[in-house]
């Protein structure tokens, strides 16, 4: 019985690996630039052409973040799969050293073991990376969307100046 729980632990392991592994293989596309660009105050005050600019930058950032949280996604996915694999490892251990333990004993002795804080550890690691390649998903978003809609006040505009020109005398 014990042969083929290794036998699971080893394949288990190695499925975690090979996910690990197409993680680090996922096509994230490029940064446009060293870093974001910074919204001007009153995006009014850009030219049509200035403002065009920094919406495709802004666009080229919210694609490079979505790759890069679908990385985090995935890094914390495996991290949270290897804590509960850990967990029920360590559980299994201290239920078969004997002993009437009740759950919640073997639970918290479980929760103490260093292979489970360990992993509790890379987990939470790769639960604050998501958060923060969310936010900055979100943000970029965010920020492109802003800048779509001035565009089309722009386009709007410029289409009811050009219609009301045409009917004066």
């Amino acid at each position: 019985m014990r042969r083929i729980r290794r036998q699971h632990s080893n394949r288990v392991a190695q499925r975690d690996q090979q996910l690990v592994e197409r993680i680090a293989s996922l096509d994230v596309p490029p940064a446009p630039a060293d870093s974001p660009p910074m919204l001007p105050r009153d995006v009014t005050e850009l030219s049509y052409q200035d403002l065009m600019i920094l919406f495709g930058e802004m666009t080229g950032w919210a694609a490079h973040y979505a790759g890069l949280l679908a990385q985090a996604e995935a890094r914390e996915e495996s991290a949270e799969s290897l804590l509960e694999f850990r967990r029920a490892q360590a559980k299994e251990a201290i239920a078969n050293r004997g002993g009437k333990k009740s759950a919640t004993e073997v639970k918290a002795a479980a929760e103490a073991d260093e292979d489970v804080q360990s992993a509790k550890e890379e987990y939470l690691k790769a639960r604050a990376e998501r958060r923060l390649a969310q936010v900055r998903y979100d943000n970029s978003c965010r920020f492109a969307a802003f800048l779509s809609r001035e565009l089309s006040r722009r386009t709007a505009t410029r289409d009811q100046d050009g219609r009301a020109e045409k009917w004066l005398p």
